[in-house]
């Protein structure tokens, strides 16, 4: 059992789709242990997600990891903020990593939806 969000752009376990966000949010300069949801730290006030707002990112890494969509006006932005994100791993590596791999695959899964005027659903 796990995961797909349609149109190509994930099919895998729970814990690799939250190992990607994570590797997303830590290229963002995101700590996604401190925020609202993540945060299991007692002593530790987590930051909400509505500081996030302005950056389409927040869409994803909000989102539920087993139901729900991201709107089809929310998917070209959401791949245009991903493939910024792809260039800043591609820049600390010498070669390509499964996180880049996996994100280049959302990229295309998020811009076939996008092309099709459709959002992507969590499955």
């Amino acid at each position: 059992m796990g995961l797909t969000v349609t149109h190509g752009c994930f099919n895998g376990p729970y814990r690799t789709f939250h190992w990607w966000r994570t590797a997303i949010a830590t290229a963002a300069g995101i700590d996604i242990e401190k925020m609202e949801g993540y945060c299991e730290d007692e002593s530790v006030i987590p930051i909400p997600w509505r500081t996030l707002e302005p950056d389409i990112l927040h869409v994803l890494l909000f989102h539920s990891d087993y139901d729900g969509s991201i709107a089809a006006e929310q998917c070209g932005p959401l791949a245009d903020r991903l493939q910024q994100l792809l260039d800043v791993m591609k820049a600390s590596s010498d070669s390509e990593t499964d996180e880049q791999k996996v994100t280049l695959k959302f990229i295309k899964g998020l811009r076939r939806a996008a092309s099709r005027g459709k959002g992507v659903e969590f499955e």
